[in-house]
Parts: C-alpha cells; structure tokens; sequence
C-alpha cells in the first residue's frame, strides 16, 4: 500500500513537473520567457503544497535517506516518468 501511494505521488509530481515545462517551453517559443518561468515555478509549488514526491528533489538527501526512503526512490522515479509521460500525451492529444 505505501509503494501505491508513492507511486501516486510520483505520477502527481510528473504532472505538475510536465504542465509547469510544456507551459515554459510554449511562453519561450512566444517570447515570454519571464511568464514561462512564474509558470515552471508555479509547478514546482504545486509538488510542494501536494507533498507530491518528485525524484530530483529525493535523491540529493540520498546519503542522509533511511532504507525506507531508498526503497522508494525507484518507484518514485517511475511515478515521475509516468506522470511526464502521461502529461506529453494529453498535450499532444489537446492540441
């Protein structure tokens, strides 16, 4: 059950991460580079006020992490990678 609810974390943490970069990348494209960015950060808020786990912000605490922690940074990675991926599909599918 707590790999489960890392897994949905990790997936939630892909989203924000893929939402907040298509919209940094598509306000960049545009010239609105200063706008891209507020949005990117306003992803990055997003995994901290949802304590979604996001992989990059994990593994720099890996020599200070219990067993417990290690454990879960595989599937915390997975979880990213499905919710990024899912994010570019919906995208994709959107536009």
């Amino acid at each position: 059950m707590r790999y489960l609810k890392t897994l949905v974390a990790g997936v939630a943490a892909g989203l924000f991460i893929g939402i907040g970069g298509a919209a940094y990348v598509v306000c960049s494209a545009n010239g609105l580079s200063r706008l891209g960015s507020i949005l990117f950060s306003c992803g990055l808020m997003s995994v901290c006020v949802f304590q979604a786990k996001l992989y990059t912000g994990k593994i720099g605490f890996v020599f200070h992490s219990s067993k417990e922690e290690l454990i879960d940074l595989p599937v915390m990675f997975v979880g990213n990678i499905i919710g990024a991926v899912a994010t570019g599909y919906l995208l994709f599918a959107a536009f």
